[in-house]
């Protein structure tokens, strides 16, 4: 293939070091990330390119530096991990695994994740994290956008950029223009002062993820219970959210591992370790008491049947221990060696065949009415067989639908395995009848409490589990009555704070346009106008009182009282009029 352009530094076809370019597939916070293929491994690699550009700039340098050496030390199945490193004509580069799946961040753009898979996401995004930290690596950047999930739904922490090792950094300031991450998830203490960072740091981006992931919604201002919004979530999994995003790191949790044993607590999610499930060992207890059943019965029917004429051949012991062929064999327990006082355990011995004259003094057992001439051993009952996958997954749907979890039985009844199933086709029309209703009703309490962003969330949710026509009006009446409010809510602010009622209009409008927010608009522009015309005038007045401080320094009294006077003009306050005093 022909080398051509790229965006960038590099071209397509172009050699460096051992790999080849062959397109670019993103650009992050530091420059453009190439794809490209190592010929000795065959293999395709992620390359991310610091161009020389920004090369220049110490920070950048510092910062690619940072991701190096933090990616090197780290080797978890959960991060992405780092091939090689160099540079080419001073463009420094990483090259790293290619995962072929998307982000985190883009996969939440078609909606939340159900709990389940939420649940199973941050664990092991917080398993990545406690790893990390227990090398003295803080990330800084947890976000959606730094997960990506590879083929299998693997999710690995990527973009180290950023890291501190809080080894290395102990006692040091960060510089003040550095980069500490981004807003929706950075700690408090991140956006005051970046040197304050540590572990509990990455425990509050944890927080905001999961929130994200569970709800949908960005983890900012005042986060709606998550258990009310997400079926299936416990009202402790809330608790332990407010907890890691707590604005106070002293009073978060102390690291990843504590973060996620705290999820597993309130989520009652089993270690892999603890066995299987409850129902499964009373299955095994079921089929273990059913084998020992068929043994009770047919040793009674071996006693009933011992005084028949016809009696089964007894096994001879062979002089190895064994049975003869086609009788099982026996162990018989040995005296161990090393224990002289132990005994034998005491054997039965075998019962003694009856003479011939005993035989016929022997009495035999009633013929039976149909003419056997011997008892038949009553038929054990077989053993339950096990359950299938899809009479589990129908159990499930049933307890789930019992106890209100409409939307989990969703979940379960949309499993391959139910497909075919008649009944499981009639329980998932129930469940999404039942939780679209159960939408409906939540959302319309909602909208009666003025809480329309959860009342629109769920008015819309009701729709995917066929909510219909009364699910599509009763979003037309949120978002009216939402307009409604905005309006109204721009109009009282709008001396105030103009800027805030202009948003309010903006969004108002985004939603129906009207000749009410036409006049709402002009009021606010009005006094956007006064208040940027007031902002000018400080800035004005500020600005000539700084220069006539400054020549006061340089003893040129007339430029001092010239400068001071054009800032009484502007505003005649206490501050000027002692300035002017001081240089007469």
């Amino acid at each position: 293939m022909s080398e051509e352009p790229l965006a960038g530094v590099f071209s397509r076809g172009e050699t460096i070091g051992q790999y080849r370019i062959e397109d670019v597939i993103g650009e992050g916070g530091m420059g453009l990330v190439y794809r490209a293929n190592q010929p000795s491994f065959h293999r395709d690699v992620a390359i991310k390119v610091l161009p020389r550009a920004r090369s220049s700039s110490r920070t950048f340098r510092k910062r690619f530096e940072q991701e190096a050496e933090a990616l090197k030390q780290l080797n978890h199945p959960n991060i992405v991990s780092i091939i090689d490193k160099g540079s080419k004509n001073d463009n420094h580069f990483l090259v790293m695994e290619l995962l072929r799946g998307h982000s985190l961040e883009e996969l939440l753009q078609s909606g939340p994740f159900p709990p389940e898979e939420a649940f199973d996401l941050i664990l092991q995004i917080a398993s990545a994290v406690q790893y990390a930290h227990d090398r003295g690596i803080v990330h800084r950047d947890l976000k959606p956008a730094n997960v990506l999930l590879d083929d299998l739904g693997t999710p690995k922490v990527a973009d180290f950029g950023i890291a501190q090792s809080m080894i290395r950094a102990e006692g040091s300031q960060m510089q003040q223009d550095e980069q500490v991450g981004t807003a929706e998830y950075a700690a408090p203490e991140q956006l005051v002062d970046s040197s304050m960072v540590d572990q509990r740091t990455d425990i509050y981006a944890l927080g905001a993820i999961l929130y994200e992931i569970l709800t949908g919604l960005p983890p900012v201002g005042r986060l709606q219970p998550v258990h009310e919004l997400v079926s299936g979530v416990e009202p402790k999994v809330d608790r332990v959210i407010r907890k890691a995003m707590s604005p106070g790191k002293e009073n978060r949790y102390e690291s990843a591992a504590e973060f996620a044993a705290a999820i597993r607590a309130a989520q009652k999610i089993r270690l892999p370790e603890e066995g299987p499930p409850f129902a499964w060992k009373k299955l095994v207890v079921r089929l273990c008491a059913g084998v020992v059943g068929i043994g009770v019965v047919w040793g009674l029917a071996a006693l009933l049947s011992g005084g028949s004429e016809e009696k089964p051949p007894k096994p001879a012991p062979s002089a190895g221990g064994k049975a003869d062929s086609g009788q099982q064999a026996v162990r018989t327990p040995t005296t161990d060696q090393g224990q002289g006082s132990r005994k034998p355990p005491k054997v039965k011995p075998p019962p003694v065949e009856p003479s011939p004259r005993e035989q016929t003094s022997v009495t035999k057992p009633p013929t039976p009415p149909d003419g056997d001439s011997s008892p038949q051993p009553p038929e054990p009952a077989p053993p339950s067989p096990p359950q299938t996958p899809a009479e589990n997954g129908l159990a499930s749907a049933r307890r789930l639908i019992e106890a209100g979890r409409y939307q989990a039985a969703v979940e379960v009844l949309k499993r391959p395995e139910l497909g075919s199933s008649e009944e499981a086709s009639k329980l998932l029309s129930k469940a999404r009848k039942a939780e679209s209703n159960r939408l409906l009703a939540s959302a319309r309490e909602r909208l009666q409490q003025g809480d329309y962003v959860v009342a629109l969330i769920q008015a819309r949710a009701s729709l995917k589990f066929g909510g219909g026509g009364p699910a599509r009006t009763l979003e037309r009446a949120i978002l009216d009555s939402r307009r409604e409010w905005l309006i109204q809510r721009a109009e009282e602010q709008a001396e105030e704070n103009p800027r805030l009622a202009l948003a309010d209009l903006k969004e108002a409008h985004e939603i129906r346009k009207g000749p009410d927010i036409s006049k709402a608009a002009r009021k606010a522009k009005y006094w956007l106008d006064k208040l940027e015309e007031q902002e000018e005038n400080n800035l004005k007045y500020y600005r000539h009182i700084k220069q006539g401080d400054i020549a006061a320094a340089n003893k040129n009294v007339r430029m001092a009282e010239m400068w001071y006077k054009m800032a009484q003009k502007i505003k005649d306050t206490p501050e000027v009029r002692e300035k002017l005093k001081a240089i007469q």
